[in-house]
């Protein structure tokens, strides 16, 4: 793109000009370039923008759902770009855009292109509008209720990103017994910083220090409560060793509020080139880059449903720490409003018996979860929950809250792996383990799921096999990490586990359409 901001700048201060040229499409609804678009709708008096599609990334279709492909042997889509300017506009006035999508495969896309010219393409008009004035059509007919509704980076007072090791390699293992040894073993290596690096698979940097780590480790008297499960991966549980020792941004709200402490968290993105498929909940400290490929890397933040305050104690003179709800007060009082409902602090034995005159943060929580997993919620704002942190609506009334509130609280135990019919008997998939479970090619044929030649895990239902979170398929992702690797007995039970609860979760997700209704 430096390409085209260079030759803006100099066609700017010139009368007429026509530039046309081929460049990806990732300026053309991408938020970081909002700027971009409006200096160069400042700029020319028209621009035209035939598009040529097939994100690779995506996976994309088109309209109709048949084969898209590339004018080029690459994986970013591309567009042709016409930047005209004359001397006639005025100042104020921005450009006129037109667009048009080229959909299809690569040789009727050369044939059309070899047969059209600005004049005969049918172009659609657009209205770029503020603040991100996109250079594709997007619908934004529902954005004056959408702008109603509260952000959960409004609701919740604080979020920070998951943290960040820089060197995963090293500190994040399958088990508890793993990493201790791991770290055991670099503390007591008493070999050169070059060969506990090349060991280790470890690089010093000007903020981090081999020998340094190795001596302040020394000094910890109890290595064991730094030791804590982390959530690697979608349904992928791993150990880490969590101290800033060793992880270079373990980020102080993790720190004071989710590590060795009981909390719940909501885990959502800021913003998304995909439609919106993009929420889960933990109750562990959590890598950033949660649903990491090889071709991209989104960082995920944390909405932690409590905080751990320290208040001191007038009576006593000492510090106390209360566990408070991480929610905005005034929206609190905006939502017992409209819910006819008084919000509680706190929940005790007696809950139950007053639940449909108050709601909890518990309550909060799940109803929220439950309204992002519903498909007609992220079909109609999809435009907006690509932008920015999601907005909730609350105009259901209470009978409706707290049957979302059942659902999700279902979806929350199934996604975590802690309900009860998570047990083998109640396993919707069947796998025979008399060979070696090696994982070596991974393929889905008729409801079964191939690791080897002679072994597979059968009654998979496509709609698991293919289901995502963000651009992360789990069913499909957690064996191909353990590709060249023998399945044990716990990983074969974990995988019938994670089977079952991404087949509920489809379940339920049709179950919130019924129930709830944008």
């Amino acid at each position: 793109m430096s390409f085209s901001i260079y030759w803006e700048q100099y066609i700017e201060k010139n009368w007429e000009w026509v530039l046309a040229y081929i460049s990806n499409n990732a300026y053309l609804d991408n938020t970081t370039f909002r700027g971009m678009r409006w200096k160069l709708l400042k700029t020319f008096d028209t621009i035209y923008i035939y598009d040529l599609h097939w994100n690779s990334l995506k996976k994309e279709k088109t309209p109709e759902w048949t084969t898209d492909q590339n004018v080029f042997d690459i994986m970013v889509w591309v567009n042709i770009i016409f930047w005209i300017k004359t001397w006639k506009k005025k100042k104020w006035k921005l450009a006129t855009v037109y667009h048009y999508d080229s959909y299809g495969k690569r040789q009727e896309k050369y044939e059309n292109l070899l047969n059209s010219s600005i004049e005969s393409t049918k172009w659609n008009k657009l209205n770029p509008v503020e603040p991100y004035y996109f250079f594709v059509e997007k619908d934004f007919s529902e954005q004056l209720e959408y702008e109603k509704w509260f952000s959960v980076s409004e609701l919740f007072s604080k979020n920070v990103l998951w943290f960040q090791t820089h060197r995963d390699n090293f500190i994040i293992w399958d088990s508890y017994n793993e990493i201790k040894k791991r770290v055991d073993e670099f503390i007591h290596f008493e070999w050169t910083e070059e060969e506990i690096s090349k060991y280790f698979w470890l690089k010093a940097t000007k903020e981090w220090s081999i020998i340094n780590t190795q001596k302040n480790l020394l000094n910890i008297e109890s290595l064991e409560e730094f030791i804590v499960p982390c959530w690697f991966r979608p349904f992928d549980n791993k150990w880490t060793f969590f101290s800033k020792l060793v992880i270079d941004r373990t980020r102080t709200l993790l720190v004071e509020n989710i590590f060795n402490k009981e909390n719940l968290s909501l885990i959502v993105p800021r913003q998304t080139s995909w439609n919106f498929r993009h929420v889960l909940c933990n109750k562990f400290v959590c890598e950033a880059n949660l649903t990491w490929t090889w071709w991209t890397n989104w960082a995920w933040n944390i909405f932690p449903l409590y905080l751990y305050q320290k208040n001191k104690d007038d009576l006593l003179w000492e510090e106390k720490i209360e566990k408070v709800p991480n929610l905005d007060w005034e929206i609190i009082l905006k939502i017992e409003k409209k819910l006819w409902m008084s919000f509680v602090y706190s929940v005790d034995d007696n809950y139950s018996d007053i639940k449909w005159d108050y709601f909890c943060p518990e309550d909060l929580f799940d109803y929220i979860y439950s309204v992002l997993h519903s498909k007609s919620y992220r079909e109609t704002y999809k435009e907006f929950l690509k932008i920015d942190f999601p907005k909730v609506p609350f105009n259901v009334n209470k009978e409706t809250f707290f049957k979302m509130v059942k659902l999700w609280r279902e979806l929350r135990s199934y996604h975590l792996l802690e309900n009860e019919n998570l047990i083998p008997k109640n396993f919707i998939t069947k796998y025979s383990i008399d060979w070696d479970n090696l994982v070596e090619k991974i393929k889905y044929d008729d409801e079964k799921v191939f690791i080897n030649d002679e072994q597979y895990f059968e009654w998979v239902p496509g709609k698991v096999w293919d289901f995502y979170i963000w651009g992360y398929q789990p069913a499909q992702k957690w064996l191909k990490d353990r590709k060249l690797s023998n399945l044990g007995y716990e990983d074969i039970i974990h995988y019938g586990k994670m089977i079952v609860s991404l087949n509920e979760t489809v379940r339920i997700m049709e179950e919130i359409e019924r129930v709830f209704n944008v």
